[in-house]
């Protein structure tokens, strides 16, 4: 079969898919041509410069949109976003954001993962891209993510710093963002329970193992509310000895 007139000009323009459209044929025809005419299937033909204002219209047009207002066919508008960096794959698409009254750069072109985080390609953040975009490092492999404004989904790089786990977990308790007490999903007991607890160990008398076989929890877990190590605050929230001892009796 002859090859067309003016085939080569649309290999430049046109994708395989519009290649076939147009001239009748299959993929493997177009392909047999291209090898008669020179032309590398893998696509290494000519590269056409990238129209102004391409850029911009990427954020706001649909990508159907695009390359129908340029012209060209889907091919072609990829290849205009590859080089331009914005293809989903590599560099987690155009990321677009809302600023709210705190400063805060709400994410709102990105899904977000398990813990309420803006992710790109599956599992990486966000927030760490921009700080990473402005500050020309990579981010540095097991640090933490902090946020001086508490807001997940924020993105602002200015809101970010880096930080070990500890200090991360050290500046949850600081703000009271951690999940203590009636916060915790996976409680057994209650504050009331907690303070029943206490006070019936430390001025009723009852034993560990009665209060544990009571409540249907371990021994140890009536241990750690004994010395404090957990449910402290809401056992310190108890002031005089009448509350105390109100406690206890209603335990009893």
């Amino acid at each position: 079969m002859d090859i067309p007139v003016g085939f080569e000009n649309d290999c430049v323009v046109l994708g395989s898919s519009e290649l076939c459209k147009k001239y009748g044929v299959v993929r493997s025809t177009i392909r047999g041509w291209k090898r008669r005419k020179g032309i590398l299937v893998s696509p290494k033909v000519e590269k056409m410069s990238i129209p102004m204002g391409f850029k911009e219209d990427c954020a706001v047009l649909k990508f159907k949109d695009l390359y129908i207002k340029y012209g060209v066919g889907h091919t072609i508008a990829g290849r205009w976003k590859k080089q331009l960096g914005l293809t989903r794959r590599k560099g987690g698409g155009i990321i677009k954001w809302k600023r709210d009254k705190y400063g805060c750069w709400i994410c709102n072109s990105h899904s977000l993962n398990d813990h309420g985080y803006p992710q790109y390609s599956g599992y990486k953040l966000v927030v760490r891209k921009m700080w990473s975009d402005k500050y020309g490092v990579v981010w540095p492999k097991g640090a933490c993510c902090l946020h001086s404004c508490d807001n997940r989904l924020c993105i602002n790089p200015n809101h970010v710093r880096l930080g070990t786990l500890m200090e991360n977990q050290h500046e949850m308790a600081e703000r009271n963002r951690s999940p203590w007490g009636m916060r915790n999903g996976g409680r057994k007991l209650s504050s009331d329970d907690a303070r029943n607890i206490y006070w019936q160990c430390v001025v009723g008398g009852v034993t560990r193992y009665e209060l544990a076989k009571k409540y249907g929890v371990m021994w140890g877990t009536i241990d750690s509310i004994i010395k404090g190590r957990t449910w402290w605050r809401d056992v310190q929230g108890m002031k005089n000895f009448e509350e105390k001892l109100s406690y206890v009796k209603e335990g009893k």
